[in-house]
């Protein structure tokens, strides 16, 4: 697939000085340079949204965006896997996820997170309708976004990459409906439940802790379901590809992910490690600190 417009061409037309070589060979470099622009499409809305827009719509916009560089990250992370292994994908993905949670500190990234705050009664039924259609949404948005950035060609690779999204996308379920959905749902149960729990007082190594175990979830399911853990995202990667059938894919990528969610809640509330800060003698808990689950 030729890319319409790539990177040089891009310098050519803002700097004038031709450059020798349309893209670079190195894998780091340009998924560097994948995350580094959808860092600054997403983080520059994401402000720009939060300054000027009114309180009634702020929110949503914050939602939108945050949930889109979340989803548009995992468009690179394919790539790095393929050609650095999980070793390279781990090494990319724990500082950045934790970085982005520092960086981007309004909404939620996922749909889960308004599910969790909705079980908590924290969001009306109205605010949860109109913020989970906004997240998803934000995850076709982001597919787009993806894309275009695939297209500037940093690496001769992503040419071959992107034929995963176009014309045709390809299914990631390659197990059976009930093991794809036990894996989906067992899998996000435990990374639900071990986002509300805190490991370490120092709040970045606490939640690149985090990150590594959902690393580590991606890592083992990718190969079998896409291990999403995200339904949104799911579906801006999935929907309707090839023999899944649509049952199938909600079923999987919708069900199983919220059921493992309200799973994870239950078990908080019932098995949950101590918190720092928490008064050992009166065995009052305090409210968890740790930060919203991010999709690897």
């Amino acid at each position: 697939m030729t890319s319409a417009t790539t990177w040089r061409e891009v310098w050519d037309t803002l700097v004038g000085i031709p450059l020798s070589t349309p893209h670079t060979e190195s894998v780091v470099l340009a998924v560097a340079a994948y995350y580094i622009i959808n860092l600054a499409v997403c983080f520059s809305l994401y402000k720009l949204s939060d300054l000027i827009l009114p309180s009634i719509l702020r929110m949503l916009a914050l939602d939108f965006f945050q949930t889109m560089i979340y989803v548009t990250y995992p468009i690179g992370h394919g790539f790095l896997r393929k050609h650095h292994g999980h070793v390279g994908y781990f090494l990319f993905v724990v500082p950045l996820n934790t970085l982005t949670v520092f960086t981007f500190t309004k909404g939620n990234e996922s749909i889960i997170g308004t599910i969790v705050k909705f079980s908590k009664g924290r969001l009306s039924m109205v605010r949860f309708l109109s913020h989970g259609a906004v997240q998803i949404l934000a995850a076709f948005a982001a597919r787009q976004l993806g894309i275009v950035i695939l297209e500037l060609g940093f690496h001769s690779g992503f040419n071959t990459h992107l034929e995963a999204f176009t014309p045709v996308c390809h299914s990631d379920l390659h197990l059976t409906l009930v093991m794809g959905f036990l894996l989906e749902f067992v899998g996000t149960a435990w990374d639900a439940w071990v986002f509300q729990q805190q490991f370490f007082k120092f709040q970045p190594l606490d939640v690149a802790f985090k990150f590594c175990n959902t690393a580590l979830l991606v890592s083992l399911g990718c190969p079998l379901t896409g291990m999403y853990m995200n339904p949104a995202m799911a579906s801006a990667f999935t929907l309707g590809c090839e023999d899944t059938p649509l049952p199938h894919h909600f079923l999987v990528y919708w069900v199983a992910p919220i059921l493992g969610t309200f799973l994870s809640l239950w078990i908080s509330q019932h098995y949950s490690l101590l918190k720092f800060g928490q008064d050992k003698g009166s065995g009052k808990k305090e409210e968890s600190t740790s930060k919203k689950r991010k999709q690897a």
